[in-house]
Order: C-alpha cells, then structure tokens, then sequence
C-alpha cells in the first residue's frame, strides 16, 4: 500500500499538483482549491485508491484530486509582471516582458544580471519593476519549462 501511496503522489507532483497550485475538484468541478498538502486514502475492501489534497485554512476537509481513474483538473495562472499579461512561447524560446521581445534565455540572463547589484527596481521603457517580481516571474517560467 505504501508504495502504491508513493507512486500516486509522486504522479500527482509530476502533473503539477503542489502546494499553491489550483486546482477543480474530481467531484465538483466548480470547486476551486489551492492545495496544501496531499493526501492518500483507499476505500475499505476495495483495491481504489483515492487522492486528495488539505486545503489552506479550512481544517479537516479534504478535496479529491484522482478518483476512479480521473484526475483533477489544474487551472493555470497567467504569467504578469506589474499587472500586465506575460506572453511566453516556449516552442520558439520566446517571451514577451517589459515592453520588448527576448529570447528565454536572454531574459534569465538578464534578470540573473540584475540579481548581481544591489538594487531593488529597475526602469525599463519608462515603467519601474521590481527585481523581486522579475526573479518570481523567472521561478515560474523554469518551473513551466520543467513540466
């Protein structure tokens, strides 16, 4: 049981479900969950296990995440930067941040650059931003890459 317990969670996290992720619920798809923790249960003489994910602040309750073969259904956040839609192509390595148009790998240099001062903003193209919305920003551009 153990093992089928690790195996689940581990597919669970290679789908993406991880803590701060939301998520539509297996039984209530209208149901919208950021997930905490996971968890695993198997029904009483039955060989079906279930998953499930502890939501922040609600104590005791619990929110299907895989059931009978079917998993839940992650909703992607939108990338932005100061309020503004942030267009990334990972196809053709391309995304489209501060008002320009870079090569993925040109904007990690970049803000790995910024990292190098001790500075907390930047001015690009008239707009100011902060150095730790840039670094946030690239967290989830690698962590989409790595899915």
């Amino acid at each position: 049981m153990e093992e089928v317990e690790e195996r689940l969670i581990q597919e669970a996290k290679r789908r993406g479900f991880k803590k701060g992720v939301r998520f539509n619920t297996v039984r209530t798809p209208n149901n919208t969950v950021e997930v905490v923790e996971l968890l695993m249960r198997n029904k009483p003489n039955s060989k079906e296990f279930s998953l499930y994910a502890k939501p922040f602040g609600v104590d005791g309750a619990t929110y299907t995440v895989f059931e009978s073969g079917i998993w839940a259904e992650i909703i992607e956040e939108p990338l932005t930067l100061n309020g503004k839609g942030v267009e990334v192509d990972y196809e053709n390595n391309s995304i489209h941040a501060l008002g320009n148009s870079y090569e993925i790998d040109d904007f990690k240099d970049f803000v790995c650059h910024c990292n190098g001062y001790d500075i907390d903003t930047i001015r690009k193209n008239g707009e100011v931003y902060l150095i730790q919305d840039l670094r946030e920003l690239l967290t989830k551009i690698e962590e989409n890459e790595n899915k």
